[in-house]
């Protein structure tokens, strides 16, 4: 029977077998198994019954948690609690989450010893960035992390460079807009990384990463000279760079012999390089002479 439960969300084995009888209802009430919570497309009275019935009796079960429906966060933070109890969670998502609520439930997972995977996204503008990334720093098992923010933070108070305490995230993923000053602090929170993803503008010249093999951007606002720079700083050891570029018109970008340059010199260890550009204006001239060879753009 569990074999079958495996291949169903456990929401909709417990809306078939939960009132059958009292042997399916031990099963999905005294499980031996881990188990995936994915609260989505539900009445808050479904919500509400799965709640007592499943979730409040198996917390040491539960390994996964997904909430991606608006109305449940307000039903959760009336027993907030409890999320510190999951000891079992490996893999939470909150998805379509208000601020006003995020920064209460990072709180709670800080006691969690073998949370590894956080995916979070926000429906509403994040007032201080910082506070949530200074709580996401604290988690002590993190390995993965995607963000999804919204509302600009280059006007919150800096985030400090870290001293001590560092994060044990091995892959980031930032997919809001942030400031290249913001990546200084950001990096220095992270030495284990080994993937990065960000959406980025202005400037920066943070530290290296030893661990660092696979990077993609999105550059918007930033030139080439200041992409060297982050290249030199924080490049040396990957292994796969991706670039999308959308709104930049700087030319240097199609500099062949700037990016031969800055490949053999600064990233040596570099097996795929993948560069996008969209949007390039169809009234920039490119020279083609020996001093200034085009780089081929995938459009």
């Amino acid at each position: 029977m569990y074999e079958i439960f495996e291949f169903l969300d456990y929401f909709h084995v417990y809306e078939a077998f939960f009132n059958i009888n009292i042997r399916f209802r031990n099963l999905l009430t005294i499980s031996t198994l881990p188990i995936e919570i994915n609260i989505s497309s539900m009445s808050k009275l479904a919500y509400q019954r799965y709640y007592k019935d499943i979730i409040m009796t198996n917390t040491n079960q539960i390994n996964s948690l997904r909430l991606s429906n608006v109305f449940i966060y307000d039903l959760i933070s009336s027993s907030i609690e409890i999320l510190s109890e999951f000891l079992q969670l490996k893999r939470r998502i909150l998805d379509n989450i208000e601020s006003k609520y995020l920064e209460k439930l990072l709180v709670q997972l800080i006691s969690l010893p073998f949370l590894s995977s956080l995916i979070i996204s926000s429906v509403d503008n994040i007032k201080n960035k910082n506070v949530i990334y200074h709580q996401i720093f604290r988690l002590p098992s993190l390995k993965y992390c995607k963000l999804s923010l919204e509302g600009y933070s280059h006007n919150d108070d800096p985030l400090s460079l870290v001293t001590n305490d560092h994060s044990s995230i091995e892959h980031l993923i930032i997919n809001n807009c942030i400031y290249l000053d913001e990546l200084n602090s950001l990096v220095s929170y992270v030495p284990q990384l080994r993937q990065k993803y960000c959406m980025q503008q202005a400037k920066i010249h943070p530290p290296g990463s030893s661990y660092l093999t696979y990077v993609s951007l999105e550059l918007d606002d930033i030139n080439f000279d200041q992409f060297e720079h982050l290249v030199i700083d924080l490049f040396a050891t990957i292994q796969v760079l991706r670039i999308l570029i959308k709104y930049n018109t700087d030319i240097a970008y199609v500099n062949n012999n700037r990016w031969e340059k800055l490949i053999l010199s600064h990233m040596p260890n570099l097996r795929i390089f993948d560069i996008r550009h969209e949007n390039w204006p169809s009234n920039i001239t490119v020279n083609n002479n020996s001093n200034y060879n085009p780089l081929t753009l995938d459009n």
